[in-house]
């Protein structure tokens, strides 16, 4: 049994989802050998808020710069919170801006990616928020924040780091 390793799950108060996940084992007494081992991965939901500012054909995206890197507003779900609710409280917390459930043009995109320091996989619900004019934005310092601005949509595009982000914005503007 020395052979084997364990798998712990830690304790948290987010909502998890677990996943089947099949892994080949290759134990060094069973030469040639291959070991099916079924184990439970967890998911993590987090919601992400894109804001656009449309007036007339102009169109800004809110971005806050996280320690270097151009994100969206994002965080865990917490318990008895929807996942729209969720991507407005995030937007709040971390920006100060403030949106409205009848702003949202609802859920446009889900990415999934394995996050190795948690031992699990993130799951990302992302919401598109369309409002009139840009806000006010105050970013979060204590969240690890140094900054937030308006962009163009090109702009945002090429200083999104992450495809995944980067598309996600894409299905939003061509849902506008």
């Amino acid at each position: 049994m020395s052979e084997w390793s364990n798998v712990s799950v830690s304790k948290t108060d987010m909502p998890l989802r677990a996943s089947r996940v099949r892994i080949p084992l290759f134990p060094p007494s069973m030469k040639n050998t291959i070991v099916l081992m079924e184990i439970k991965m967890i998911e993590k939901i987090s919601s992400m808020a894109i804001v656009v500012a449309k007036k007339e054909k102009n169109l800004k995206v809110l971005l806050l710069n996280s320690e270097g890197e151009w994100v969206f507003p994002k965080g865990h779900v917490e318990a008895n919170e929807t996942e729209l609710h969720t991507a407005i409280r995030e937007l709040w917390e971390e920006s100060n801006v403030v949106v409205s459930e009848q702003e949202s043009i609802g859920q446009v995109d889900e990415y999934k990616f394995y996050f190795n320091g948690e031992n699990a996989v993130k799951v990302i619900k992302v919401f598109a928020f369309i409002i009139d004019e840009e806000r006010e934005i105050t970013y979060n310092k204590n969240e690890g924040f140094i900054d937030g601005k308006w962009f163009d949509i090109d702009e945002a595009l090429n200083t999104l780091k992450h495809d995944d982000a980067k598309n996600a914005l894409r299905k939003v503007i061509g849902k506008l």
